[in-house]
C-alpha cells in the first residue's frame, strides 16, 4: 500500500516473464492445464480484499489467462490454500476456470463449490487429516463425495500436502480407495 506503483511494476515484470517463458513451450506442445500458485487465502478467507485483487491482480491475470487461452490451454487453475470461496467469482472473471486444493478444514468444500459454480474445475477435496486417522476416516472422507465425478471437472485428492505423520499403510489405502472411487 505504501508503494503501489512498485507492486504493479513487479506484476508487469512477472507477466512478461511468464509469457516469455511459455511462448515456445505453448507453441510446440498441447497443454491441457496450467496451475498458478498464489496462496492468497487462509482458513478464514482471503488475505486480500476484492478491491485489492481488482487493482493489483485483475489486469495482470487477464493478460496471463488470455495468453494461455489463445495458446489452446484447456484449463487454468489457481492453487490457493485456505478458504477462497469469495475470490472465485473474481478469478472466473479474469479467465480462471478452476481451483486447487479445495481444503476441507478451511471450508473449501467441492460439494459446496459445485452447487455455487457448476462449471468450476476442482482438485483436492479429501481431508488430509483423515489419512492420519485411518481406514474408517479415509472411507468417510471419500464417500462424502457421491455424484461429484459424474459431471466431470473434479480430480479427487488430498486437500493439501500429505502430513508427515501419515503412515505408509494409510497412504496406500487412501490411494487404493481413491482409485476405486474414480
Amino acid at each position: 500500500f505504501d508503494q503501489p506503483d512498485l507492486v504493479k511494476a513487479i506484476a508487469k515484470h512477472q507477466v512478461e516473464f511468464i509469457i516469455n517463458a511459455y511462448d515456445k513451450v505453448t507453441a510446440d506442445l498441447a497443454i491441457d492445464f496450467v496451475i498458478i500458485f498464489e496462496d492468497m487465502c487462509y482458513n478464514k478467507g482471503p488475505l486480500i480484499s476484492p478491491r485489492t485483487f481488482e487493482e493489483f491482480m485483475t489486469p495482470y491475470y487477464k493478460q496471463i489467462t488470455t495468453f494461455f487461452w489463445n495458446r489452446g490451454v484447456r484449463h487454468i487453475l489457481v492453487d490457493s490454500d485456505g478458504n477462497g470461496i469469495s475470490l472465485i467469482p473474481l478469478l472466473m472473471d479474469v479467465g480462471v476456470d478452476g481451483t486447487v486444493p479445495c481444503e476441507i478444514n478451511a471450508g473449501s468444500d467441492p460439494l459446496l463449490f459445485r452447487k455455487m459454480y457448476p462449471n468450476l474445475r476442482m482438485m483436492g477435496g479429501i481431508d488430509k487429516m483423515a489419512l492420519i486417522k485411518g481406514r474408517g476416516a479415509i472411507d468417510t472422507a471419500i464417500e462424502r463425495l457421491p455424484g461429484i465425478l459424474e459431471k466431470g471437472g473434479f480430480i479427487p485428492g488430498v486437500d493439501h500436502m500429505v502430513p508427515p505423520n501419515v503412515s505408509y499403510d494409510n497412504y496406500r489405502y487412501f490411494c487404493d480407495r481413491r482409485r476405486e472411487f474414480t
